[in-house]
């Protein structure tokens, strides 16, 4: 639907008063009518061909991408354009937003379609969605009760101090020196398991504002829920341990949703290598917990080796120097067959793939200009594009 407060002036446009402004009016009268109107989005029909129309402006900042099926819209998705990809042409924009798409099942049918078509085309589903889910599948009672207790009053303890004005300015005031227990993240479940460090990093604060006369003389401190919150922080110790397991466990997956929704460098080139010393890293926090150890691989793995775990991922993280020379990367056999598997599915020409593999030997093996010092030098500081 067409939001009204942008198309009032348009809505509300002047009579023209000159023979030249006159003529112009059916045009306008025509475009005016497209604008306010809302549209109407067809069903897909997946026995004929879908059509994917990109538009982008050479100076904006914004993509947008329709969805179509015989000339009729069937979905549209705008995003606005960020970090390096401003730089790019028009034509390298529109090129980008081919490649912009949704989660949803919709989406997800019209790229199998796509896929099957154009033998090239490659489809990965959004990295901040695939492991935002295992944050999800975390706190699940069906596979962590205690980690979903803790995260309920985890909430029940900053849901108490932030609906209470009194509260949070005792707080604020006199003891976290104006910083908040909640804090804003990607996403909603990546939030949980912020704002549970920072409880964490408040705890001595927090049990000092609940032993504090200020805070016994407030009519809270008296009422059943001010003094069940002030017995979880008070005395609730197996609460503060499960806080301290969770961010320890947590906080390589919320750094990595935090790379691949960034703009300080392009993802493609860091996921893979990111998303496996995130699971070593989970692995050692979890050394004395095998049962509890086996269930989180298990939930990271069926996002990551059924979702994320692809040949492009893969290829960027052969493709960046700065993990593919670094002496601790282990994993330089399996990026280097996603590399040759996305090779050979986009460059069909026999001709050019063998001088691919000329070049790849090259690359693997530092030599030539790959082994200049100027290019030794850079492998760290230039981010792959």
């Amino acid at each position: 639907m067409a939001d009204p407060n942008k198309v009032k002036a348009m809505l509300e446009w002047l009579v023209p008063t000159s023979v030249k402004s006159l003529r112009a009016l059916r045009a306008f009268n025509e475009l005016k009518s497209v604008v306010t109107s809302p549209p109407v989005l067809n069903l897909s029909d997946f026995s004929k061909p879908f059509t994917i129309v990109c538009d982008a402006s050479g100076k904006g900042k914004g993509i947008g991408v329709v969805l179509m099926q015989l000339e009729q819209p069937l979905a549209y998705l705008s995003k606005e354009i960020k970090g390096k990809a401003l730089l790019f042409s028009t034509y390298e924009k529109e090129l980008l937003g081919q490649f912009i798409t949704d989660n949803d099942a919709s989406y997800k049918a019209a790229r199998k379609k796509l896929q099957q078509k154009y033998g090239s085309f490659y489809w990965s589903p959004c990295a901040a969605h695939c492991i935002d889910l295992m944050l999800e599948n975390f706190p699940d009672p069906r596979h962590f009760t205690v980690i979903d207790e803790t995260i309920k009053k985890a909430r029940k303890i900053t849901k108490f101090i932030y609906n209470h004005a009194w509260v949070l300015a005792l707080m604020k005031k006199d003891f976290t020196r104006g910083h908040d227990l909640c804090r804003p993240a990607v996403t909603s479940f990546a939030t949980n398991f912020l704002s549970i460090r920072c409880l964490l990093l408040f705890k001595k604060e927090l049990k000092q504002m609940f032993t504090c006369d200020k805070w016994i003389a407030l009519s809270h401190s008296k009422s059943n829920i001010g003094k069940e919150i002030s017995e979880i922080v008070l005395e609730d110790r197996e609460f503060w341990a499960q806080c301290q397991f969770i961010v320890k466990v947590t906080k390589y997956l919320v750094l990595v949703l935090r790379l691949v929704d960034g703009e300080e460098k392009p993802a493609m080139g860091y996921l893979y290598d990111a998303m496996e010393r995130g699971k070593e890293n989970i692995k050692a926090r979890c050394n004395d917990k095998v049962t509890v150890l086996s269930s989180f691989i298990r939930i990271i793995d069926a996002r990551w080796d059924k979702q994320l775990h692809n040949p492009l991922h893969a290829a960027g993280c052969f493709l960046n120097p700065a993990i593919y020379y670094n002496p601790c990367f282990k994993n330089k056999n399996d990026v280097a067959r996603g590399f040759m598997a996305c090779i050979m599915r986009m460059e069909l020409d026999i001709d050019n793939q063998d001088k691919i593999i000329e070049e790849l030997e090259l690359y693997r093996n530092a030599d030539g200009d790959f082994g200049h010092s100027l290019a030794i030098c850079q492998r760290d500081k230039i981010n792959p594009n």
